[in-house]
């Protein structure tokens, strides 16, 4: 089975590939990195088509919410076709949209103890009954400058993606855990 991934920039596909590799093994992805939102936007018609000719069973864009009000605002420049196909159920769309609210870094927030462990000094929590979708790249630079440290996207990436635990994340980030439960549904899960 093999399932394509368009991502945004370079630090989404160092994590989106690690993360999905080391937790769904049986699987074969081709992460697509498209430079920003509104490229990826631009070529989903043609990323749609060159993972359906390709014989990928299932197509995943991962976008940024970032100043955008809500997520329809956010995806309302895809295709007539790719919208149309949202109308389906999730069992039954080939390609699936999925929106980090505020940024992909709210992912990486939502595993508490990963960024506690990588940002040493740090007491990073979450209060029950809330999540990490409210924040993201400031809020882990904040809590670099508060160790004494700086805060760069990549390398961060490269670090986070080997100790995130989606398991842990899914409990703080619902956009987070929307991504998570509908890949599992793209994998057969």
């Amino acid at each position: 089975m093999r399932i394509g991934i368009a991502v945004e920039g370079e630090s989404d596909r160092i994590f989106i590939d690690k993360i999905v590799k080391k937790n769904f093994r049986n699987i074969r992805f081709d992460i697509r990195q498209m430079s920003n939102k509104y490229r990826l936007i631009r070529q989903s018609p043609q990323l749609y088509d060159d993972f359906k000719s390709g014989g990928y069973s299932s197509a995943v864009a991962i976008l940024d919410l970032d100043n955008d009000p809500c997520v329809t605002a956010a995806i309302e420049g895809f295709s007539r076709e790719i919208m149309e196909e949202r109308r389906l159920g999730t069992e039954k769309r080939f390609f699936h949209i999925c929106v980090s609210k505020k940024e992909i870094e709210a992912w990486y927030l939502a595993d508490i103890k990963a960024i506690n462990k990588l940002i040493p000094g740090i007491q990073w929590t979450v209060p029950d009954g809330e999540n990490t979708d409210v924040y993201g790249a400031r809020k882990l630079d904040e809590l670099h400058r508060n160790a004494g440290l700086a805060y760069r996207k990549i390398p961060f990436a490269k670090k986070i993606c080997v100790c995130f635990d989606p398991c842990a994340a899914i409990a703080k980030s619902t956009s987070f855990k929307y991504f998570w439960t509908t890949l599992g549904i793209a994998a057969g899960k």
